[in-house]
């Protein structure tokens, strides 16, 4: 006996405000040169609050690393939690990894989108 073929979702894709890539994006980029190249924090031209906050982090080198392994490891969680709950959701393959690597870039942001998209396709389905 074959088991009961799954509809596919009524909606698979999503994007969070472009405000979010403006702000996850450079977020992450300079908790990344924090870490990895803090003598370059110098030479950008970083508004001089965030150039604060980021020199302060980059003269601690623990609490770079901290906050850089915390970061991209939060990131990759969530893109592979995106792709299985996408993937259980019955989307095709695209939405899946759509949904994996929106994630891993924007993070919670994506999640929530893809959380309203689970929600929406499940109140069509009852």
């Amino acid at each position: 006996m074959s088991p009961p073929s799954r509809r596919p979702p009524e909606k698979s894709v999503s994007v969070p405000g472009f405000g979010w890539f403006l702000f996850v994006i450079p977020g992450m980029a300079l908790v990344s040169l924090c870490h990895v190249q803090p003598s370059l924090l110098s030479t950008l031209p970083i508004p001089t609050p965030i150039a604060k906050a980021a020199g302060y982090i980059a003269e601690r080198p623990n609490l770079a690393a901290l906050i850089f392994y915390a970061a991209w490891g939060a990131h990759v969680a969530e893109g592979l939690v995106a792709g299985f709950k996408s993937s259980r959701a019955g989307m095709n393959s695209a939405a899946v990894l759509f949904w994996g690597l929106q994630t891993f870039i924007l993070g919670f942001p994506s999640m929530i989108e893809l959380n309203k998209v689970l929600r929406s396709n499940k109140a069509k389905d009852s």
